[in-house]
């Protein structure tokens, strides 16, 4: 009976369990507490706090530049 042994194999773990871990990582990071907004704000504020705010203004952005380009007539 032949056995064979074989000495560092390396197993890829699947790329479903990198996502799982890649959106675990990121669920964790975002519900972190952001200590620079939370200092300014005085209260605990969340990083996915802080993106939503980002996004809002971002999209305000868009929105004025948008209407001053049609030239700002309502």
């Amino acid at each position: 009976m032949n056995n064979v042994i074989q000495i560092g194999q390396v197993v890829q773990p699947s790329v479903l369990s990198n996502v799982e871990r890649t959106v675990k990582n990121l669920k964790d990071w975002l519900s972190a507490s952001s200590a620079s907004f939370s200092a300014i704000a005085g209260e605990e504020v969340s990083r996915l706090d802080v993106v939503k705010a980002h996004l809002y203004l971002a999209f305000v952005f868009v929105i004025g530049v948008v209407v001053s380009q049609m030239g700002g007539a309502v």
